[in-house]
C-alpha cells in the first residue's frame, strides 16, 4: 500500500479491499473506488471505504466488530479488534460528522 490512508480507483486495490472487508465474498465489481486506513495502538482501528451501492458488512456489525456508515454512494466501514467503547463511539461519531459535512 503506497500510503496510510490510501484512496484509489485501481481495480486490483478496489477488489482487494472488497474481498478483505467481506471475508472473500465480494469482488470489486460495481465499485468505483476504495479507501483503506489502519491505525495501530494497543488495539487496531481500521477503516474500509467503498464507493458502491451495496451494504455488505452486516455480519461484522452484528458481532460488534464493525460499523457501516453510508451517504449516497459512499460507504465507510469502521472496524476494530477491541478498542474501548469510548474510543469506538467517538470514532464512529466523527465519521458521521464528516460524512454529513460532505
Amino acid at each position: 500500500m503506497p500510503g496510510n490512508p490510501h484512496v484509489s480507483t485501481n481495480a486490483a486495490f478496489v477488489t482487494a479491499i472488497a474481498r478483505s472487508g467481506s471475508q472473500g465474498k465480494l469482488s470489486g465489481e460495481g465499485m468505483r473506488s476504495a479507501l483503506f486506513a489502519i491505525y495501530r495502538g494497543n488495539s487496531d482501528l481500521g477503516f474500509y471505504g467503498l464507493e458502491a451501492v451495496r451494504n455488505i458488512w452486516a455480519h461484522n456489525v452484528r458481532l460488534g466488530l464493525a460499523q457501516v456508515h453510508r451517504k449516497g454512494l459512499a460507504i465507510v466501514v469502521v472496524w476494530t479488534d477491541g478498542v474501548s467503547p469510548d474510543c469506538w463511539e467517538a470514532v464512529n461519531a466523527r465519521v458521521v460528522e464528516r460524512l454529513n459535512a460532505r
